[in-house]
């Protein structure tokens, strides 16, 4: 789409991709990408009980810092060109198994546990993705590019209910000994409830009133974002979802 609208624009795909179709990023338009990765680059552990319980303690969390310096160097290898620019920032955070770096996760085991949310772990990792996210943006604001940017925050689905997960996931929350982790939304990843729909943050800076906000799901990006005009999204064939999008930044140039 941005492509047949400007051959000029640079493309970028860096992290999970995790297409689970042996298509690489680019066959799709991509001029960059990691490759056919999958939640697997970005763990130490994968066993499929301890990555519930266990966590681990390095100064690249879930390659939080490998991804952000290749985006931010994306980002001002475009600027110096010249180029309006795409990149799609899918971060293998937040996802088990845990990692953070030490010092985020003493700052959690400091404090007092909640009654919904206690896991320090996640916590702190969290904090390093959100750390992570905020230098890409620096960057985009210290470019001077922010004022032509759609900067688009964007998950794929919500949080496990519970941490380690447990087998009676469709069971009313008053079920429970303890709020599940989206209160008050009901469920979870795993179900088709409120829980597993997470709130996606449209953050568009051309073309529309600084700072305006709206929430949205992913199969309207497209057509909203579009370089050639809004369009109308094609309504998806029976039985087919949209699949979801992860955090992109669009520059128009």
């Amino acid at each position: 789409m941005l492509k047949a609208a400007n051959p000029g624009y640079r493309t970028a795909h860096y992290g999970k991709w995790d297409h689970r179709s042996g298509v690489f990023p680019e066959q799709l338009g991509y001029d960059e990408s990691d490759g056919n990765t999958g939640n697997k680059h970005g763990v130490v552990s994968s066993d499929k009980d301890s990555k519930w319980t266990e966590h681990y303690l390095n100064n690249d969390p879930k390659r939080i810092e490998t991804l952000t310096a290749r985006a931010i160097n994306f980002v001002q290898r475009n600027r110096a060109a010249g180029s309006p620019f795409y990149l799609q920032l899918s971060h293998y955070a937040t996802h088990v198994d845990m990692q953070a770096k030490e010092e985020t996760y003493a700052k959690y085991v400091a404090k007092p546990k909640g009654r919904v949310h206690a896991h320090p772990a996640w916590a702190a990792m969290m904090e390093d993705l959100d750390t992570g996210i905020g230098r890409l943006l620096d960057e985009v604001d210290r470019l001077g590019l922010a004022d032509n940017t759609y900067i688009i925050p964007m998950a794929d689905n919500g949080a496990a209910e519970f941490i380690p997960p447990v087998k009676n996931k469709l069971a009313h929350p008053s079920e429970y000994p303890v709020p599940p982790r989206n209160t008050p939304l009901r469920g979870g990843k795993w179900d088709a409830l409120r829980g597993r729909d997470p709130r996606a943050l449209h953050r568009a800076r051309s073309g529309y009133q600084a700072g305006f906000a709206m929430p949205c799901a992913g199969c309207g990006l497209g057509p909203a974002t579009d370089p050639g005009g809004p369009r109308r999204l094609p309504q998806a064939a029976p039985g087919r979802s949209r699949r979801r999008e992860f955090p992109r930044v669009a520059h128009a140039g």
